[in-house]
């Protein structure tokens, strides 16, 4: 059994990367901040 915390690491870069922009996210947007994005 994979534990989540654990779960993460065997991903690739990239899609760790990605899931952990994702999290941050919707982290900032369950406490009603806006982010700004550069591009």
């Amino acid at each position: 059994m994979i534990h989540s915390s654990r779960a993460l690491v065997t991903l690739k870069p990239a899609r760790q990367a990605a899931l952990q922009a994702i999290l941050t996210v919707e982290e900032s947007r369950s406490r009603g901040a806006r982010l700004f994005y550069a591009c």
